[in-house]
């Protein structure tokens, strides 16, 4: 049986990926906040990387080496941080 190297996909099954998650946003300095860490003054959360294990997903060679979640938002005057968004990176089973 011959061989067809062209028809061939490249296959990744073991790699080293740098990750880092976002920083949490600046609260507003001297804002009166309440105990349960809710209401104004107080800064968005960064974001995380999660990793989603699918059967759709067959290599790892689309995974980029460094990936970095986005930080939270400041706070601002009476308003609250906006919370950063998670990257979910699609890993094989």
């Amino acid at each position: 049986a011959e061989s067809f190297p062209r028809f061939q996909r490249p296959f990744v099954d073991r790699m080293w990926v740098e990750c880092k998650a976002g920083n949490g946003g600046e609260p507003v300095p001297g804002q009166l906040r309440s105990q349960g860490f809710r209401g104004p003054g107080y800064a968005g959360h960064g974001g995380s990387i999660v990793l989603v294990a699918t059967p759709h997903v067959d290599s790892l060679l689309n995974i980029d080496e460094k990936i970095k979640a986005p930080h939270g938002e400041d706070a601002h005057d009476t308003s609250r941080g906006m919370h950063a968004k998670s990257i979910e990176l699609q890993v094989p089973l």
